[in-house]
């Protein structure tokens, strides 16, 4: 066999040898990602997570630690590695995504409030508002008189 042929079958062969390890790194990543969402982090990508990480973040997952405490670790090690490494990103947690979504409903209503300086129990009291099914006009009401305390 020429020397070439050689070469490009042992590459071939490498990389066919590597895909179903990539393919499993991607899974175990995937599944990290889903764990991570069962405690309340969400994270869009796992690249930027080092192996360290992954086995840190796992180890908590797997711990006796209330939900709360699980996230806040977690959270610490996501910030630490994305920032050590440069990279622009915001976590989400489900009070964020909350203030995110009434936000969003207060600016559609003509209100505005800048929803993170609400204290977390009255931006969860305005989301229940503005899903009952009172009108706009008694909703609008509400809200103002929580905002204005």
């Amino acid at each position: 066999m020429k020397p070439i042929k050689a070469k490009f079958l042992a590459s071939a062969i490498a990389i066919a040898a590597m895909a179903p390890m990539a393919s499993a790194q991607t899974q175990i990543a995937d599944g990290l990602i889903n764990d991570m969402a069962t405690v309340g982090v969400e994270v869009s990508s796992y690249e930027y997570l080092t192996t360290e990480d992954t086995a840190q973040i796992k180890a908590i997952l797997e711990s006796d630690k209330s939900s709360n405490r699980k996230a806040f670790e977690i959270e610490q090690i996501v910030d630490t590695s994305m920032t050590s490494q440069g990279v622009d990103f915001e976590i989400m947690t489900p009070e964020s995504s909350l203030r995110d979504i009434v936000e969003g409903d207060l600016i559609a209503m003509g209100v505005e409030v800048d929803v993170d300086t609400l204290p977390f129990t009255q931006v969860a009291e305005i989301k229940g508002i503005l899903e009952s099914e009172m009108s706009s006009d008694d909703q609008k009401e509400r809200i103002m008189a929580i905002i204005e305390g």
